[in-house]
């Protein structure tokens, strides 16, 4: 073994001892904070607050969705109308009005 690695063999056991030493006096050792710790802390509020916003904003959009399917809306009896599609005399006639536009029908003009 080198020196260096016997200097961190006794910092580390003078270490050990100390933290049972404050263990058994009931003493806690006070982390030293850092400031990547300090803004790891404040963005872990910052989403927890985030998550209670949206906890709130997902409650209120289920009461919501339960009174609108609970307000009676449906669609029964309602039918998409289609348009009526003309005869060949009719279609003879309207354009003979000017109503129709052949070209416009298939995408030419």
């Amino acid at each position: 073994m080198t020196d260096e690695e016997k200097k961190q063999e006794t910092t580390t056991e003078n270490k050990s001892e100390e933290s049972e030493k404050s263990e058994e006096n009931g003493v806690e050792e006070k982390e030293t904070s850092t400031p990547m710790m300090d803004n790891a802390q404040a963005i872990a509020e910052r989403l927890e607050k985030a998550n209670e916003e949206n906890q709130k904003n997902m409650d209120r959009q289920e009461k919501i969705n339960a009174e609108t399917s609970l307000q009676g809306r449906s669609s029964a009896g309602v039918g998409i109308e289609k348009p009526q599609r003309l005869t060949d005399t009719q279609y003879a006639e309207a354009l003979e009005r000017g109503e129709v536009n052949p070209l416009g029908e298939d995408g030419i003009i």
